[in-house]
């Protein structure tokens, strides 16, 4: 990396400490067998390494102990510091860093087969010329500020019943009423959008296929394009189910505007890959996720004989938010700002 700002002033260099959630290995005893005492160790080690422009390293984290209690055994707290210079403020920064920490993480989660969590990010600037003490601009992020791991908090488009009551019986009248309420209870313990709409597509699906809705078509000649309605030999019908657009017609059933479908079967596409994970296209997934939920809810309750105005009560819009808001600031410039990331 550089260690000058460019001629026209505009580019910056910015360090980023990310506080990650890591998995965590017992020590084994010399020689083999069980361990005399259960010690737990990070399996991220420190290192530290460079991606074209950008530096990339792994720290102890200098305060592992979370709110004065030992933090699950299972995880260490690290850190992962990296330099990136980019034109413009911190947003266009967390822009150029997005796309390399998410394929850094994901490889290493792969790697070790055990997912790495953020916890919360800060970014301080440290374009040079800097000095230990100097004033420089400071972010605060109490969650990621990166779409890979977005996530949203609805501000009252759920609306659950505040105190659980007993059911008035448990019997569920089918395999399908369980498989798609077991669905949608997943999501609702998915912090991830992604996953939320994946685990609420699996539902939909489930309840589209139990239901009446069905799109058909019958054979068409590939020569002249006349309907061909029963087999000429035997008489047996020609039609088959369009399954794709039996979905769209299962969602627009529930008043779902044609281009809010069009989105959620767009959208839909990314189990196939078409759908890449990269900066911006998760924009639209929070308004798509609360659409599908809205829908999948409604289903449900028809399927289990449940009043359309008792809870859940699930909107289709609402106001939702992904809490990655930050504080922002200046703070002096330390030695750990500083400090090399790369031998």
């Amino acid at each position: 990396m550089t260690d000058s700002v460019d001629e026209q002033g505009d580019e910056r260099r910015w360090r980023f400490v990310l506080t990650l959630f890591v998995p965590t290995a017992v020590s084994l005893a010399a020689g083999g067998g069980p361990p005399a005492t259960l010690e737990f160790h990070s399996r991220l080690p420190e290192q530290g390494r460079r991606y074209g422009m950008i530096d990339i390293a792994v720290r102890d984290h200098p305060n592992p102990i979370v709110g004065g209690q030992q933090p699950d055994p299972a995880l260490a707290l690290m850190e992962l510091r990296a330099d990136v210079e980019a034109t413009g403020d911190v947003r266009s920064a967390i822009a150029a860093l997005e796309l390399p920490i998410g394929s850094f993480l994901d490889l290493l989660a792969f790697q070790m087969s055990a997912s790495v969590e953020i916890e919360q990010v800060n970014a301080i600037e440290t374009t040079r010329p800097v000095e230990i003490g100097e004033a420089r601009e400071f972010h605060f992020f109490g969650g990621s500020p990166f779409g890979q791991f977005q996530r949203a908090i609805d501000m009252q488009a759920v609306r659950g019943r505040l105190y659980g009551e007993f059911p008035s019986s448990i019997e569920l009248a089918s395999s399908t009423d369980r498989a798609a309420l077991r669905w949608f209870v997943k999501a609702l313990g998915m912090q991830p959008l992604h996953d939320q709409f994946l685990f609420l597509w699996i539902a939909l699906e489930i309840l589209c296929d139990a239901s009446s809705v069905k799109v058909e078509q019958r054979y068409r000649s590939p020569r002249c394009g006349h309907e061909i309605a029963n087999c000429p030999k035997c008489g047996m019908t020609t039609s088959i189910l369009l399954r794709g657009d039996t979905l769209k017609a299962f969602i627009a059933s529930f008043g779902v505007s044609d281009e809010d479908v069009r989105r959620l079967w767009k959208f839909r596409q990314m189990m196939h890959g078409a759908i890449r994970f990269e900066p911006g296209t998760g924009e639209e997934l929070g308004p798509l996720t609360q659409i599908l939920r809205a829908v999948v809810a409604a289903a449900l309750k028809g399927r289990l004989g449940l009043p359309a105005d008792e809870p859940p009560q699930i909107s289709m819009t609402g106001l939702t938010i992904h809490p990655s808001l930050s504080l922002g600031g200046t703070r002096v410039i330390s030695v750990d700002d500083l400090d090399p990331l790369v031998a």
